[in-house]
């Protein structure tokens, strides 16, 4: 068994004992290089920590390799208007998804063209209960992105891009690698 008071003793003996100052460096280098190293260990146990359990490190699994983007309308009624998929090709598919009626209603908005390696218009027409009649310089601030992060932020940057009168817009998606 441990005897705390000897053990007292000889750390107080070591301490009143005069060192020189190499003697001193050294045992400050040392008591420096341990906690160094402690605090590696303890930063590394964070950021592993962090990897498992945060949402922004983990790669989410898209095996049908489809990338959505579900467009509504931010005034009361907050409903869904029309959704845009890419495949992996990056062919665009716009489905209607307004509440079913009789306005017709014509939506013309920007897309990446792969083809061209730019961005184009695309005019889909929908039967909707109400008139939103989204046309590609009005109203675009009255929509609501959500989806896949990286058609939101470039259908963002494309409707504010596009809202300050703007025509053209070199930018292109950039789609994550599968």
């Amino acid at each position: 068994m441990i005897n705390i008071k000897g053990t007292i003793d000889d750390i107080f003996t070591i301490i009143s004992k005069k060192q020189t100052l190499f003697e001193f460096l050294l045992n400050l280098s040392f008591v420096l290089i341990i906690f160094v190293i402690i605090m590696i260990f303890y930063w590394d146990s964070i950021n592993r920590s962090i990897i498992n359990n945060n949402r922004c490190k983990v790669s989410i699994d898209n095996s049908d390799l489809t990338y959505n983007l579900q467009v509504s309308n931010k005034n009361k009624d907050n409903a869904n208007i029309f959704n845009i998929s890419y495949d992996n090709t990056h062919n665009i598919k716009i489905d209607c998804s307004c509440p079913v009626g009789e306005t017709l209603n014509k939506f013309e908005f920007p897309y990446y063209n792969n083809v061209n390696k730019k961005n184009d218009n695309i005019i889909k027409y929908c039967y909707c209960a109400k008139d939103y009649q989204y046309i590609n310089n009005t109203n675009l601030t009255n929509l609501e992105l959500d989806g896949d992060a990286f058609l939101v932020d470039y259908y963002d940057g494309l409707f504010k891009h596009y809202a300050g009168g703007n025509s053209n817009m070199e930018e292109k998606i950039v789609f994550p690698k599968s």
